[in-house]
């Protein structure tokens, strides 16, 4: 009965053996080593994580170096290109010498290596240059608008520029009297901030977009201003204000009180893009006049993917407004007046046209516009907690509307090619700046990748220490088990051979009785 017992105990054993051995289970059923079985799958996850991480590492220390071979070609062009300009410079060229032909084929050169790709993936931002913060011209623009057109009853007076880049920080002074104006800012057709309602229109493109006062019974005609009859401007040159009414001559009729200024209207809104109403409580106001030399100053920061911010710092005289005083001021965000709406650019954004409006019913002036480029990084993951590396987003100026075919020309070229006053030339830019951060992050790369290398074999060291003496218990378990099963089935089923092979032994030896061979066991 002993042998069964430990026969059948055998049995079960080995089949669940089989069974975890089977299903790739290398480790202790979990009421045995559940701490092992854990500390196994932990491990496990960890070094296929790294692994994943690590090829990020790789991916991206061989994008940096496609970079950084595509940057050491660019510093040689420019150096070449340097040379030429100096020497066209001192002896200007014709534009059929082999100095220019060679500048050109220079240019060609560069917009290939602008265009490169590795696995699909441009290796320079499009937009990414050197260069310095960019003034906006808006002096004399539709912008400066501090004197109203006739007949003109609301107007968007608005300037766009392609800025080359996908972000930025933007600032810029607004200044209009107490009337209040609504101040926007776009990224092509993206709206990011306001002042007051959004755009409505459906080119914030468009330079100037009017309403006017139409010639109808009630209207008040200010003394010089202006009113439209049949598409045909007219000019209140009676010496007052002049009300419309119903037995009023029609201006054409009447030279004494109506001048025709002989122009027709323009620039009609046809499809809405003016706000109905423009009213203090949702729209911008400064103080004093347009031009009183007292602006606000407005400042945003924005860009792909990022959060758009601002902060307006108020002029001196404007501070002391009642809209500007108390617990709400209008540089408020909407949630306590309604007077800022801002919004973000998409993470995938390659806008780079920069517009700017003003909406008013009076006059309203933009002054000052400045714009300074952010290239936004690519961030890649480089653990499991949250760690990422930087990928820089650099870029090369190709030079495509310089020339050296006059003195005045190859001056411009050498300028920017070495610097002028504040502005850093595009060979130091890249021999200063882009190639020795490659540089560093291509070295913070290699150590990152030690890093994982001595971490991925602590681990796999880690795990084999759980795993294979796991193994060689379970191993060694089944061994015995078997062995055990194998000989309780060897005494079940084969009693009557033994007997018949110690029963002449003991008999001829001990010159006894017959014994059970069982006994033996």
């Amino acid at each position: 009965m002993s042998s069964r017992n430990d026969y059948l105990d055998a049995q079960r054993s080995v089949s669940n053996s089989t069974s975890r051995l089977s299903s790739s289970s290398k480790l202790g059923v979990s009421n045995i080593d559940s701490a092992a079985i854990s500390q196994s799958a932990k491990i496990r996850s960890t070094i296929l994580t790294e692994k994943s991480y690590t090829q990020n590492l790789h991916s991206t220390r061989s994008y940096l170096k496609f970079q950084e071979d595509g940057y050491m070609k660019v510093f040689q062009i420019y150096q070449r290109m340097e040379e030429l300009s100096s020497e066209s410079l001192l002896h200007p060229k014709d534009f059929n010498n082999p100095i220019n032909k060679e500048f050109d084929e220079l240019k060609q050169q560069l917009q290939e290596i602008k265009k490169s790709k590795m696995n699909g993936i441009s290796i320079f931002d499009p937009v990414a240059t050197c260069g310095d913060i960019s003034d906006i011209d808006v002096k004399d623009s539709a912008l400066d608008y501090t004197s109203p057109d006739l007949a003109v009853s609301q107007t968007i007076r608005g300037k766009s520029q392609d800025v080359g880049a996908y972000g930025g920080t933007l600032s810029f002074k607004v200044n209009s009297g107490n009337a209040g104006e609504i101040y926007r800012v776009f990224m092509g057709d993206k709206e990011i901030f306001s002042t007051g309602p959004s755009f409505t229109g459906t080119d914030p493109t468009k330079e100037v977009i009017n309403s006017y006062t139409e010639w109808s019974a009630g209207t008040v005609i200010k003394r010089n201003n202006g009113v439209v009859f049949n598409d045909q401007i007219y000019q209140n040159i009676s010496g007052g204000n002049f009300t419309i009414n119903g037995s009023s001559m029609t201006p054409n009729l009447d030279p004494g009180n109506w001048l025709d200024t002989n122009t027709k209207t323009s620039n009609i809104d046809t499809n809405g893009s003016l706000q109905s109403t423009i009213t203090n409580p949702n729209s911008w106001q400064t103080s004093g006049t347009a031009s009183n030399g007292d602006p606000d100053t407005i400042k945003l920061i924005f860009g792909p993917g990022v959060e758009t911010s601002y902060e307006i710092t108020i002029g001196n005289s404007n501070l002391a407004q009642t809209f500007n005083t108390g617990p709400s001021p209008q540089s408020k965000l909407h949630s306590d007046g309604g007077k800022i709406r801002i919004a973000d650019l998409g993470e995938n954004s390659s806008e780079t046209k920069l517009s700017l409006h003003v909406e008013t019913k009076s006059i309203g002036v933009i002054s000052d516009v400045k714009f300074e480029p952010i290239f936004f990084d690519k961030q890649v993951d480089i653990d499991s907690v949250g760690n990422q590396f930087a990928l820089k987003a650099v870029g090369i100026e190709d030079f495509e509307n310089f020339s050296i075919d006059s003195s005045s020309n190859a001056k411009k070229t050498s300028d920017k090619l070495l610097g002028v006053g504040s502005m850093m030339g595009e060979i130091e830019c890249i021999g200063a700046n882009w190639l020795p951060k490659i540089a560093s992050a291509i070295n913070r790369i290699d150590s990152e990748l030690s890093a994982k290398q001595s971490s991925s074999l602590s681990h796999k060291i880690a795990l084999g220490r759980i795993v294979d003496s796991d193994v060689a218990l379970e191993t060694t378990n089944q061994a015995k088990q078997m062995l055990k099963m194998d000989m309780a089935a060897f005494v079940m089923s084969n009693t009557t051979r033994i007997n018949d092979i110690l029963t002449p032994l003991t008999t001829q030896h001990h010159r006894s009785s017959v014994m059970d061979g069982a006994a033996f066991l």
